[in-house]
């Protein structure tokens, strides 16, 4: 269920439950060549590549558009030819309309809550700054509420099988 939003927030927290649900519901690519379809099946576009400056030789990103949605920036990434990370920034605003990023995370969580339960994890880093963790299926969900500097709700999916692989191989290569 989708809780009600006030008419402020733009987009609505409906269409970013509706992403999430796709992600969720759907199997995370493991090759480079179904990408583009994956990304047009949870209703985005990929935009250009990033410039490679990553340690590890074999992962590359690029930014991630959700046609008609406002959003401030998003992206994906990916390793071995296996996607394993999308990211998006929501309701960014300024110093005099933080509101909208804590609001956001209030319905966002609540409709994310009601789909698939109780947050595996949560906190409070005070002064409006909040997070939850969801762990559901091969997806983890994350849900950040940022509200001083720069405000915006922040969502992380990633698959949680390969989204520890990106941090096992840096530690490998760097030896720490």
């Amino acid at each position: 269920m989708v809780q009600k939003a006030p008419q402020s927030l733009d987009p609505d927290p409906s269409v970013i439950l509706s992403l999430i649900n796709k992600v969720v519901r759907g199997r995370w690519p493991e090759d480079p060549d179904q990408f583009n379809a994956y990304f047009a099946t949870i209703g985005c576009t990929p935009g250009l590549l990033f410039e490679h400056q990553d340690d590890l030789p074999d992962s590359f990103r690029g930014s991630l558009l959700v046609p008609g949605v406002s959003m401030d920036n998003g992206s994906w990434a990916a390793l071995a030819g296996k996607l394993h990370f999308l990211g998006f920034f929501f309701y960014p605003g300024t110093q005099d309309s933080r509101v909208l990023a804590g609001l956001a995370f209030d319905v966002v969580r609540a409709s994310v809550t009601d789909a698939y339960g109780k947050a595996t994890d949560e906190s409070d880093q005070g002064e409006g700054n909040r997070s939850a963790l969801w762990e559901v299926n091969e997806t983890s969900i994350e849900l950040y509420a940022h509200v001083n500097l720069a405000p915006m709700l922040q969502l992380g999916l990633s698959n949680r099988e390969l989204a520890v692989f990106p941090d096992t191989l840096i530690t490998d290569k760097r030896g720490y």
